[in-house]
């Protein structure tokens, strides 16, 4: 599974912005979310698939896992991941 992967600490109205270079899948997961996911799993995440940008609110403190993937399409994405706090 090809993805790019990135873990946050953020806090409750925290917003969490994704920056893409291409069209993407963006999807933020809990951790036991983010575990399912990397076996294979089905996983409850929001998600959002986009151009440029993603936009997320934390539900509540924690860590974050946002991945960045292609749906099994070839080509290439980059990210940048920003915590925007209220």
């Amino acid at each position: 599974m090809n993805y790019l992967h990135y873990e946050v600490r953020a806090k409750k109205y925290n917003r969490i912005k994704v920056s893409l270079s291409g069209t993407a899948s963006v999807r933020l997961m809990d951790p036991l979310n983010y575990h399912r996911y990397k076996l294979g799993r089905s996983v409850k995440a929001k998600d959002e698939i986009q151009n440029s940008r993603a936009e997320f609110e934390v539900p509540y403190d924690g860590t974050w896992h946002v991945i960045v993937d292609l749906g099994g399409k070839r080509g290439d994405v980059k990210a940048i991941v920003d915590i925007i706090k209220e």
